[in-house]
């Protein structure tokens, strides 16, 4: 039954962490006023059966059980207020159950007498509730109702309007009224003050956990800073070697640019240009300037192009080959290709290049066979 019992206060609708902490505390401190406010009725009854009554004494113990049942029911509806999710609206009924009682029990025993001044411990039961709810607004509320009750009572007594009965002067009276004040008082301040105290702890620890993954995420940050330091400095230095290896082309480049291809006589009015490496467009019309005005200046019949040595057969080298048999053959040279692969053929059969224009052969030593017998046959 008891852990039944534990199970349904637990179970709270708040879904904040705080509120939830708060809504756990204030409903420990509204069952407390209601056993209280059942405690007080118990102890009024019993001091009603206890003393002798008289008409005042009736009324003043009549009074006290009023005054009690007020704080039992505002502290039963206030009850039902947090289980349904309603905390601040909790804090006013419960707050304003007590004022209500105050008012009853002062109009009725009267503010102004010495002996009923024992009473005031109850005021400050609604600010303690709205000021441990961190509700300022209620807080005021609740100060300037307790004002204006004091105040009200007051005047209405001291103008006659009110008539106090005379009180029940005793001990226990007083005893009682003081003890369920101060319970009253001990039980807010507890269970707040515990729930505070737990607040306070969570928070400390929570922030020592955030100061310790703070830490660890600046140990990684470092560590991905070093490693992109680390891979920066690479790359520069990648970098740097890349930019290295360009000028070098670039130098490699501008010395076989202005290397001409050397165009070789090798019988009379016999002509070889070994062709070599990859040929750009610049290149290209260097040849063949350097081709045609040998051809001119030898008058030339035969010119071979030894591509033997060309590495990679391109657009521009099959264009330059035919530009130079096609030019050749107006200027009465037969062009003569050396070292003539299957995809050179193919390369140059695609660029529409006539078969009869050009003989081919596949060695230097071949092509020059045909060349050399009328030689042979004169010197014979």
């Amino acid at each position: 039954m008891l852990k039944r019992w534990r199970v349904w206060l637990d179970q709270l609708p708040q879904q904040n962490l705080i509120e939830r902490r708060q809504a756990r505390a204030f409903q420990a401190i509204v069952l407390g006023l209601f056993v209280i406010a059942v405690f007080g009725v118990i102890s009024s009854a019993l001091i009603f059966v206890i003393f002798p009554a008289t008409a005042d004494t009736f009324k003043q113990l009549l009074m006290a059980m009023g005054a009690y049942s007020i704080m039992g029911i505002g502290s039963a509806i206030a009850l039902h207020q947090v289980r349904h999710d309603a905390l601040q609206r909790a804090a006013i009924i419960v707050s304003g159950s007590i004022q209500l009682m105050l008012l009853l029990g002062y109009a009725v025993v009267g503010i102004l007498r010495e002996n009923s001044t024992y009473g005031f411990v109850f005021f400050t039961i609604p600010l303690i509730i709205s000021a441990l709810l961190n509700n300022r607004r209620v807080l005021i509320i609740n100060a300037a109702i307790s004002i204006v009750i004091v105040m009200l009572v007051g005047i209405l007594e001291y103008t006659d309007i009110l008539k106090p009965i005379d009180m029940l002067e005793s001990f226990w009276v007083v005893f009682v009224t003081i003890i369920i004040g101060i319970s009253s008082q001990a039980l807010l301040v507890e269970r707040f003050g515990s729930s505070l105290h737990m607040e306070i702890y969570t928070l400390l620890q929570r922030e020592d956990e955030a100061q310790q993954l703070h830490n660890l995420l600046e140990q990684k940050v470092a560590k991905r800073n070093q490693s992109l330091q680390t891979a920066l400095d690479e790359l520069a230095q990648r970098e740097h070697g890349l930019q290295q290896a360009l000028e070098e082309l670039q130098i490699s480049q501008t010395i076989v640019a202005q290397l001409n291809i050397p165009v070789i006589p090798v019988l009379p009015r016999v002509l070889i240009a070994p062709l070599i490496g990859e040929m750009a467009a610049d290149h290209a019309q260097s040849l063949k300037n350097d081709i045609f005005a040998a051809i001119e200046r030898v008058h030339a019949h035969t010119i071979i192009l030894d591509i033997t040595g060309v590495s990679l057969i391109d657009q521009v080298v099959a264009e330059t080959i035919i530009q130079i048999a096609q030019a050749s053959r107006l200027l009465g040279t037969q062009t003569i290709l050396v070292g003539l692969r299957p995809e050179v053929a193919t390369a140059l059969v695609n660029l529409n290049l006539q078969v009869n224009m050009v003989k081919n052969y596949l060695t230097l030593e071949k092509a020059m066979q045909p060349l050399l017998q009328p030689h042979i046959r004169r010197a014979a």
